[in-house]
């Protein structure tokens, strides 16, 4: 009798886990949801650390890929402060030191021959850039709204900076004056648009 009993207690407890297993309504494993949202976006795509062109002691630089180089008529909005690359005027501004704001869309074209735009606030003495405007492919003018007393930009690269006097500044012109990433190296950064002060003759 009592292996019948265990027999019986067998089979019972054997149908109760088939019965379980084969339960739609108690799955064990959730499935992931299809609609389950995804992580968010970085920008790093449009706005990382510099690779390659990063000198000892430039902290700070911003790289900015994947800019138009299209020609087209009339105002650009650009997404940086000052703009970085995209799209611009089909005529370049001649590099120097200007001493009222200039149009982003020249400038940018200017850039995108290889020129270091260095762009100053109201409070920054136009004089203390005055060494820089002698070397070849650098632009200075005033610029308004800007988030540091100086910014130093060229093609898809910008720096924010102290003032003059910070010293990454001139060695992100000796980086990026006519440096690697210029989307068109060998183009001229006179014989374009404007009357700077100074200004070396490109080569």
């Amino acid at each position: 009798m009592t292996t019948f009993l265990r027999l019986v207690t067998l089979l019972v407890a054997a149908l109760v886990a088939a019965g379980c297993s084969s339960d739609a309504g108690d799955p064990t494993v959730t499935p992931p949801s299809e609609t389950a949202a995804a992580p968010a976006p970085t920008d790093e795509s449009s706005e990382t650390e510099p690779d390659g062109t990063q000198a000892e002691g430039l902290e700070g630089v911003k790289t900015y890929r994947d800019l138009s180089q299209d020609h087209v008529p009339g105002p650009v909005s650009y997404p940086q402060t000052p703009p970085v690359g995209g799209e611009h005027a089909d005529q370049w501004l001649n590099c120097g030191l200007y001493r009222e704001p200039v149009a982003s869309e020249n400038a940018v074209h200017s850039m995108e021959h290889g020129a270091v735009w260095i762009t100053y606030g109201a409070d920054v003495d136009p004089e203390s850039l005055r060494s820089f405007a002698e070397q070849e492919y650098v632009l200075i003018s005033p610029f308004e709204g800007l988030p540091s007393p100086v910014v130093a930009s060229a093609w898809g690269v910008q720096l924010t900076l102290d003032g003059p006097d910070d010293p990454r500044l001139p060695l992100f012109v000796e980086t990026f004056a006519a440096g690697p990433q210029t989307p068109e190296p060998g183009a001229p950064c006179d014989g374009g648009l404007g009357e700077p002060e100074g200004g070396a003759a490109s080569v």
